[in-house]
């Protein structure tokens, strides 16, 4: 179907019209030893990439490719690489030229810099330790990629609580250990960097219990502690996620896709006909709180939700603990009465129909916290939907934000002589995010970066997306 024929042309006629968007910038860059203050000036920041994986990791992975010099990379650089920093700013455009955007923000970041072994260039054959910087200075220039170290993250990950905690839910646990722990340490921290947040982000849990103690084992890694109260007594029934992103720590569902409602701030995907909107720079549009994205290039999607239910199952079956100290049995006549029903979780994520279901035994069969059992489903039954997102602003998105997916699909009719189209609806969650700042073109001369971001998301019932 035509873009000017779909259902979404109106969609993206608002978009077009929304204004101007603060997406074009462009990256410098310089190198430090230490905390000096003296830079090692670099030619060029070819590529900026971040890689959020909000299932599985806790924080950005980064990294960036710079053009420098080869008797600044031999001389200076390199004899250095144990104590390097990296700054990296990128300075705002305006639409459609290299004029600089004095209206939007100047964003400056500072991150410890290790760089990678193979970008070592040594010239075989030639000696280039012997020759000095001056005569290394224009021979050559190189591309150094580097991993970027956020030290706000390696504080972080420093950090480690424990303790017993009485008459309590797992939310406030939550929420005063990782504030509590992050003011302890920025108090007693001798270092030059200190960690400061500016929100802790605690998804409401399914769990609201009030328990009689919670019990963290001493030497537990903030970074593990949601994963450990969720092993231990259960914090939510779809997976639980972690992350720290821009100073602010998320504690989040995993694949509950049915949070849309239940939030401030979300996002609507519109997947539009292929390669009709490619290199446009507006692709998004914000409104009030709610994030409209246009996915301009291909959708990919793994749906393997019927290979998944072979293998792990639909349901699972496990004897409640807590019932094991009171109320497993009445006696009665010197007999004593136990009831399946009333000592056993048994339960179906989805309902497949009679003969279909497969109900295994859980791996812990004997346990008062239902949730972790829960979440070991609550994958099964969704698929993973890739879009990209180019002219992307990365900064609107958060770890574990709910949204929908847009799409038209097209129905033959009965004679199949023609189709019509509808639009269809996907509940989604982000669960990975791949940013990628690049040059505009392949060249020393370029002076715009553009920002790709690959959005990964769960959703629900994806057999048709394309």
């Amino acid at each position: 179907m035509e873009l000017e024929k779909s259902p979404f042309e109106q969609e993206v006629k608002k978009v077009m019209a929304s204004g101007a968007n603060p997406v074009n910038g462009y990256w410098i860059g310089r190198v430090l030893v230490g905390d000096s203050q003296t830079p090692w000036n670099i030619i060029k920041v070819k590529n900026y990439d971040i890689y959020r994986d909000y299932e599985k990791g806790y924080a950005d992975v980064s990294s960036c490719v710079l053009v420098m010099d080869l008797g600044v990379w031999l001389k200076q650089v390199w004899p250095n690489r144990n104590n390097l920093k990296i700054q990296l700013k990128r300075i705002p455009l305006q639409e459609s030229t290299s004029n600089t955007d004095n209206n939007s923000d100047f964003k400056t970041t500072t991150f410890r810099a290790v760089p990678s072994t193979d970008s070592m260039k040594t010239s075989e054959g030639q000696d280039l330790d012997a020759l000095p910087q001056s005569d290394l200075e224009h021979k050559d220039i190189i591309d150094i990629t580097f991993q970027l170290l956020d030290p706000v993250v390696e504080q972080a990950r420093t950090i480690t609580v424990g303790g017993t905690f009485r008459k309590t839910t797992v939310e406030d646990v939550l929420n005063g250990l990782i504030t509590n722990a992050i003011q302890n340490q920025t108090s007693n921290n001798n270092n030059s960097t200190n960690i400061s947040l500016d929100a802790v982000d605690v998804v409401k849990p399914d769990h609201q219990d009030q328990k009689e103690h919670i019990v963290i084992p001493p030497g537990t890694s903030l970074m593990a502690l949601p994963n450990v109260i969720q092993s231990r007594v259960g914090v939510y029934s779809s997976g639980i996620g972690r992350f720290l992103q821009d100073n602010k720590w998320y504690v989040y569902p995993l694949f509950n896709t049915n949070r849309y409602n239940d939030v401030k701030k979300t996002f609507t995907l519109i997947k539009v006909p292929k390669m009709r909107l490619q290199g446009v720079e507006r692709t998004y549009m914000v409104s009030g709180d709610l994030l409209t994205i246009l996915a301009t290039s291909n959708a990919t999607y793994q749906d393997d939700t019927a290979s998944k239910m072979m293998n792990t199952g639909n349901g699972r079956q496990f004897a409640d603990a807590s019932k094991f100290v009171d109320g497993f049995a009445t006696v009665s006549d010197n007999k004593a009465t136990s009831k399946r029903s009333e000592n056993n979780f048994e339960f179906l994520s989805e309902d497949y129909g009679q003969g279909r279901n497969f109900i295994q035994k859980a791996n812990d069969p004997i346990t008062s916290n239902p949730y972790k059992h829960y979440s070991e489903l609550a994958p099964v039954n969704g698929s993973i939907y890739t879009a990209i997102w180019d002219n992307a602003n990365p900064s609107l998105l958060y770890p574990g934000m709910p949204g929908k997916v847009l799409y038209y699909q097209n129905t033959a009719n009965n004679d199949s002589s023609n189709t019509t189209s509808q639009v269809k609806t996907l509940n989604a969650i982000l669960i990975a995010v791949e940013i990628s700042y690049q040059l505009n073109v392949n060249s020393l001369v370029a002076d715009r970066h553009t920002c790709t971001t690959a959005l990964h998301l769960f959703v629900k019932e994806a057999s048709d997306i394309l």
